[in-house]
């Protein structure tokens, strides 16, 4: 019989492939965009609350450092799931269900395990895709502070009718909705969707995440697994997920929000409907459209302009008469994009519409109101909180 010989350095040679092995083997590979312009690619390896590393032999980045992070493989995209849930913290959520209880909302997105939020960290449920016709009339809803919640009615002739309430549950048919101290069950095909109360936060997180589906999520903290083929994450509201890294879109970590009305405008105009002898300095000083807070305060005829950094990609708000106007004649908005108008809409009464308009690689953003034939006594008008979004 041959007799087998002790041999050290196999012994060494066997632990030193299991080591290799029980490191990030799989790991994908991503390309990290630096605020220097520079451009850094391997495999993604570990994340930190301050850095992240990649590449072999692995280099140590600061967060501080890293505007961008996307997978060069990604999984492909399809279809939008047609449901989104909105976080009060900013985050949006694809999903192909939604079901909720007096407490909890759990939400299912595509191919990836079930998230469960708590109720006061839920700002809205919206169960139709988006549409040109209705996108105005549900984000001017969206944008209200709410004293109870609003069940959003889809009528035949794409108006939103929004009924104010308590939410009690919702299932893959119905909302059980109490309206006056009666419980109501409501199709889901025949809502747009559901407005919590809830307030929206201001976000604190500077990194935000895209998945494949379009989903965007305010995330607090990130770690890769040990497999290094997902990513577990932690949210603003505190959830946990996992999350398979070839379904990232794409990592923003630089700041995503910039409120216009704390920036300089680049210009501020105001032409009155009837002309005066008062000179245009004068009246641009006294009448052109004003920051007040975060909004935006404007009369008709008047019109401001804002510059866009680089990097933003949309333009958020919502825009209807001033509380405290006076006037009753049709007032027109306009908001253009390098000088394009590329969104128009008419105010004859109080409802608030909302906005939200791409802007990627634009220079400029301008509002304008302006009059019609009935003239523009006291027609006030508020934009809230127009703001660009990474």
């Amino acid at each position: 019989m041959r007799r087998f010989r002790f041999r050290p350095w196999l012994l060494l040679a066997s632990l030193a492939l299991c080591s290799i092995g029980s490191s990030n083997t799989f790991a994908v590979d991503v390309e990290i965009e630096l605020s220097s312009g520079d451009k850094v690619r391997g495999p993604w390896d570990a994340a930190s609350g301050e850095t992240i590393t990649i590449g072999q032999p692995p280099k140590v980045i600061e967060l501080s450092q890293v505007t961008q992070l996307r997978p060069l493989d990604p999984e492909s995209t399809g279809v939008p799931p047609a449901m989104e849930v909105t976080l009060v913290d900013g985050s949006s959520i694809r999903a192909n269900e939604v079901t909720a209880d007096g407490s909890t909302v759990k939400v299912s997105p595509n191919r990836q395990a079930t998230m469960s939020f708590v109720l006061n960290a839920v700002r809205g449920i919206r169960f139709r895709p988006s549409a040109a016709n209705t996108d105005p009339q549900w984000l001017g809803l969206f944008e209200r502070e709410l004293r109870s919640d609003l069940l959003v009615i889809h009528r035949g002739n794409a108006q939103l009718d929004p009924v104010e309430g308590v939410v009690l549950s919702i299932d893959d048919k119905m909302v059980l909705f109490e309206l006056d101290g009666e419980k109501i069950e409501a199709p889901l095909d025949r809502l747009e969707g559901v407005i919590l109360r809830n307030r929206t936060e201001t976000r604190t997180s500077k990194v935000r995440l895209e998945d494949i589906n379009g989903t965007q999520l305010v995330v607090s903290r990130m770690e890769v697994e040990p497999a290094g083929e997902s990513v577990r994450l932690t949210l603003g509201s505190g959830v946990q997920h996992e999350l398979k890294i070839s379904q990232i879109k794409r990592i923003q970590f630089a700041s995503g929000t910039q409120l216009l009305t704390r920036q300089k405008p680049a210009s501020q105009t105001m032409s009155p409907y009837l002309k005066t002898n008062v000179s245009e300095s004068l009246f641009d000083a006294w009448f052109a459209p004003a920051s007040e807070g975060d909004d935006l305060s404007a009369v008709a005829g008047g019109s401001v302009e804002y510059r866009v950094d680089e990097g933003f990609e949309n333009l958020v708000g919502s825009v209807g008469r001033d509380p405290s106007s006076e006037g009753q004649s049709k007032i027109k908005i306009q908001i253009a994009v390098d000088e394009e108008v590329v969104w128009e809409q008419d105010l004859a009464d109080d409802s608030i519409v909302g906005f939200r308009l791409p802007v990627t690689g634009a220079r400029r953003v301008k509002f304008t109101v302006l009059p019609t034939p009935d003239g523009d006594v006291g027609d006030l008008v508020r934009f809230y909180k127009p703001r660009l979004l990474k």
